[in-house]
Order: structure tokens, then C-alpha cells, then sequence
């Protein structure tokens, strides 16, 4: 068995949330955080989620290093999920979803893959 040595440097990821001086957490994440480079995916993800659930689609949060400003291109992948008004079990991914999201993944082929899922607001 032949194995081969890589001389990848490791980068340090991840982090804590900041606690402000009255112990509440401080939200680092914000769309003007985003890199500009992100931000068509990003818009493309929302629109395939109005394709998905329509009117029921309430809100679209985007969290993660793409969120914080820190998505490392071909390294970093998208963390989305989605509040809708239906039931949960009409909330398991589809065929035309998984097409959709494969779809979104080959046109942006720098972003490592892309997470979806809903949440019943029921």
C-alpha cells in the first residue's frame, strides 16, 4: 500500500460568539459581512428556495463563514435553512430539490457544497 505526504498547512477555523459587557451574545454575522463573490449564490439559494415553498417561505438565514466575511473559496460551503408555514413532514428534501441544489453546487463551483433545510413554523 503506497500512501503519499501532503504539505497542507492547516488553517485555523471556527470560533466562539463575543459576549457584550451585559452577558448577551454578539451576532457576527451580517449580509454586508459577505464577500462580494458570494453574494450571487447566496441570492440564487433564496430564489430557489421561493421556487420551493412559495408563499409558505417566511425567512432565509444564511449561517457560517460565509455569514461572518470568512468563506475561503473551494474550502468553504453554504449553511442555509429556511422558516417556512407548513407542516414538517412536507419539509424532507425532494428530488427537484436535490436537482435544484446539485444544479446551484455546479454553477458555483468554488463553494464546497451547499446546505438546505426547512423549518416548520408550526
Amino acid at each position: 500500500m503506497k500512501t503519499s505526504q501532503h504539505n497542507t498547512a492547516i488553517k485555523p477555523t471556527g470560533s466562539y460568539f463575543a459576549i457584550d459587557a451585559d452577558g448577551y451574545v454578539i451576532n457576527p454575522t451580517s449580509f454586508e459581512k459577505v464577500q462580494e463573490e458570494w453574494r450571487p449564490v447566496i441570492h440564487d439559494v433564496v430564489e430557489m428556495y421561493k421556487t420551493l415553498y412559495g408563499e409558505h417561505l417566511k425567512n432565509v438565514y444564511i449561517r457560517g463563514s460565509v455569514a461572518k466575511g470568512e468563506a475561503v473559496k473551494d474550502v468553504s460551503d453554504i449553511d442555509t435553512f429556511a422558516y417556512v408555514d407548513m407542516s414538517a413532514e412536507h419539509l424532507t428534501e425532494s428530488e427537484i430539490e436535490k436537482k435544484m441544489r446539485i444544479s446551484l453546487e455546479k454553477k458555483y463551483d468554488f463553494v464546497a457544497g451547499i446546505e438546505m433545510g426547512g423549518i416548520s413554523t408550526f
